[in-house]
């Protein structure tokens, strides 16, 4: 009776996890690009939570003593797998602002650039 209400708990966790990503996602506050990880993630958790003999045969196939040991480190390994997306999508974020205001930078002075010439050729037409 408590493993039945523990797999409840753990999969309306789960449910409540997948919930909250498509709410982000429909907000818009979450791009496509980024939460396809974040919906994976939910999935499998998800998953291990309906069938829990996935936890116990992928233990013992990866040489496990203890299941919860390989849900650990199938967690780790999640998390390391959504960091490193995040810091992929980061650094791409920062070479696109990088670009953009050098970009800035270089059409910023070029209008200097005409100004003072506009300038001078109207004082040049005042002479």
């Amino acid at each position: 009776m408590n493993e039945d209400r523990i797999r409840l708990i753990a999969g309306a966790v789960a449910l409540l996890y997948l919930a909250f990503i498509v709410f982000k996602l429909r907000t818009q506050q979450l791009s496509v690009n980024s939460s396809l990880m974040w919906l994976l993630s939910g999935l499998i958790m998800l998953l291990l939570t309906v069938f829990p003999g996935l936890i116990y045969w992928a233990a013992q196939l990866a040489g496990f003593e203890v299941p919860s040991n390989a849900v650990f480190v199938l967690w780790l390994l999640t998390l390391t797998a959504l960091s490193f997306s995040q810091a992929v999508a980061l650094s791409k974020n920062g070479d696109q602002l990088r670009k953009a205001a050098q970009d800035n930078a270089l059409l910023r002075q070029v209008l200097e650039e005409s100004k003072s010439k506009g300038s001078s050729a109207s004082q040049g037409d005042a002479s």
